[in-house]
Order: C-alpha cells, then structure tokens, then sequence
C-alpha cells in the first residue's frame, strides 16, 4: 500500500465583490447560467463558466432529460465543449 496526502490552499472571500474585475465577470456569468438550468429529476442546478485564452467567457447550465444518466450534459463539459 502507498499512502498518499494532498494538501489544498484556497483563499476565501467575503464577497463577490473583493474579486478582481476578471473573476467577478466569469462567476457572474456561472451565475446568470444558473437561470437556464434544467434539472426536474436532482433539483441539483448546475451554472459553470470559464475564461479561453482568447479571453472570450463561455458558460453552459446542466441539462437532464428521462434518460437521466445517458443523456445529461455536464455543463463544465458542455462549458468546454462549446469554448472549442
């Protein structure tokens, strides 16, 4: 056996507004993708956002259907997907 340790730091912020201003524009665009989620079967909504290199912000919400597990899209798959 091998044991292995992982060790996270984070900073943590009161407000949305301590950000700077590039930070604050992709968690408000996660924010505002939260409003097209679609999830009747967890209830679980999920907005995501992320910057390219270009700088362009793309973001994406989940989306479930009946074939929950077949179908659903992960949004920060979706988000990557649609940033190509």
């Amino acid at each position: 056996m091998i044991k292995h340790e992982i060790k996270i730091a984070f900073e943590e912020y009161a407000s949305i507004d301590e950000l700077r201003p590039a930070d604050r524009r992709i968690c408000l665009e996660a924010e505002k993708a939260l409003g097209n989620s679609h999830s009747p079967y967890s209830n679980f909504k999920v907005g995501a956002a992320l910057q390219l290199q270009s700088g362009r912000v793309v973001s994406g919400s989940n989306q479930e259907n009946a074939s929950l597990s077949l179908r659903a899209v992960c949004r920060a798959r979706g988000a990557v997907l649609l940033g190509r």
